[in-house]
Parts: C-alpha cells; sequence; structure tokens
C-alpha cells in the first residue's frame, strides 16, 4: 500500500458512512449503517445534528433521488472520464424549474 492510501484508510475507519439501499440487510464495516426508508425524514433528521457537511457519493439515481426530495444545499459535482454509451443521465430534465 501507498502512503496516501494508508491515510486515506485511517480516515475512512474514523468517519460515519450511510448506505441507502432498499435490498441491502446488514453491513460490516465500523462506523456504518443503512437507511432504507424515510430517506427525506431520515437525512433531515441527520443534518441538524452537529458536526461537518456530509458528502453523497452515488450514481445518476441517487442524486435525482436526493435533488427530487430538496435534500441537495450544495452541488459540487466530480466527473470520473468515462464514457458510457447507455444509461441515466445524472441530472434527468424536471418539468418544473427549480429556484435557486
Amino acid at each position: 500500500m501507498r502512503d496516501n492510501e494508508i491515510r486515506y484508510a485511517r480516515l475512512a475507519v474514523k468517519t460515519q458512512h450511510i448506505v441507502f439501499s432498499r435490498t441491502l440487510g446488514e453491513v460490516r464495516w465500523r462506523n456504518t449503517w443503512i437507511i432504507g426508508e424515510n430517506i427525506k425524514e431520515q437525512v433531515e433528521r441527520l443534518k441538524c445534528q452537529p458536526g461537518k457537511n456530509m458528502v453523497l457519493w452515488g450514481g445518476a439515481r441517487m442524486a435525482s433521488t436526493f435533488r427530487d426530495l430538496e435534500l441537495i444545499d450544495e452541488y459540487r459535482i466530480v466527473v470520473n472520464p468515462v464514457i458510457l454509451g447507455s444509461g441515466l443521465p445524472l441530472l434527468p430534465e424536471r418539468p418544473e424549474r427549480q429556484a435557486p
């Protein structure tokens, strides 16, 4: 392992992780739990807790779900340089316009 991987691993073990899944029943990694339902209510509760910002790592479906539930306060989009021939667009069009 490289030094930067070891530093990242040490940080990752200390960081809380939330897995959003409708099918996963359990997780084995420390500081990790599952949210499978009532996403809006549970994320709003987490956002009220003291601490730093949350980061959402996921794909187009997760980004769209969080956008539709109005849970995103700020977008910082990171694009990995992979070209796909098909799949979900990152942010599908919405019929109504959303105010900033």
